[in-house]
């Protein structure tokens, strides 16, 4: 093969992988720039040049030719092998890259679900909290219902009248009806007239009453701050029955002040 066909050959290869250098340098694997194709695509540049120049004219010996086209072949041979390293790179990173993204995947899938339980539990939570406020309101006005009664009991009551701890206001009218032609009872019914006069006490009252009672049932007595009561009243209770609350608290409170 003469020496104008060989160079044309090798100027083919050299155009060939500056095309490759090319479509690399365009590259931006997983955020990675192929830095060293730069360098790469360079010499390969020079060499097509002195091809270039070669196949142009020919005019100097056969062996230096030769010699140069031999020159130019080995670095084309060498900017092959590290081409195909590059792409080798590449192609590690891409699918480093595509098991990235698949994770990232799975990851977010996971991130979904764990939004789904937290939301459930937040709702889970929302509602224990709605059903301990409302505990806690009738755990406060309940205990009002149960001062209410056993501190009227103990003032209206003669001292050394003896009673239990159930349905304390009911046998209190009960025993005040019964015994109001005695003494005791006569003395008893004075002081619960008063204090019905005193606080308009009417039906309405003792319907709240009981319904203070019925809330008070279901749990323990705690210690009530009889001022800051009128704040905790359940919403099971209208405005209303609120104030009916606030006379039952002024009550005891004044059942308290008269037995000292």
């Amino acid at each position: 093969m003469d020496l104008h066909c060989l160079a044309k050959k090798l100027l083919e290869r050299i155009m060939t992988h500056i095309k490759k250098t090319e479509n690399i340098e365009q590259l931006n694997v997983a955020g990675h720039a192929i830095l060293e194709v730069q360098d790469l695509k360079d010499d390969l540049i020079g060499s097509k040049e002195i091809a270039e120049k070669m196949i142009e004219g020919i005019n100097e010996s056969v062996e230096l030719n030769i010699e140069e086209i031999s020159r130019i072949e080995r670095k084309v041979s060498k900017a092959e092998e590290e081409i195909r390293s590059l792409e080798e790179k590449i192609r590690i990173l891409n699918e480093d890259e595509e098991d990235n993204q698949k994770r990232v995947a799975r990851l977010e899938g996971e991130v979904f679900g764990k939004d789904g339980q937290i939301a459930h539990l937040n709702k889970k939570v929302e509602r224990h909290e709605i059903k301990l406020k409302k505990i806690e309101s009738a755990l406060y006005t309940g205990q009002i219902a149960f001062d209410f009664e056993k501190d009227l009991a103990t003032y209206v009551y003669p001292h050394d009248k003896k009673f239990g701890s159930r349905k304390i206001f009911t046998n209190m009218k009960k025993w005040l009806e019964e015994k109001k032609d005695t003494l005791q009872g006569s003395k008893a019914n004075e002081k619960w007239n008063a204090l019905q006069s005193e606080f308009l006490w009417s039906s309405e009252h003792e319907r709240v009453f009981f319904k203070l009672l019925e809330s008070r049932k279901q749990f323990a007595h705690p210690i009530v701050d009889r001022d800051a009561v009128q704040w905790q009243i359940s919403d099971d209770f209208t405005d209303e029955e609120k104030m009916r609350v606030k006379d039952i608290v002024n009550i005891i409170e004044r059942v308290n002040e008269l037995m000292q």
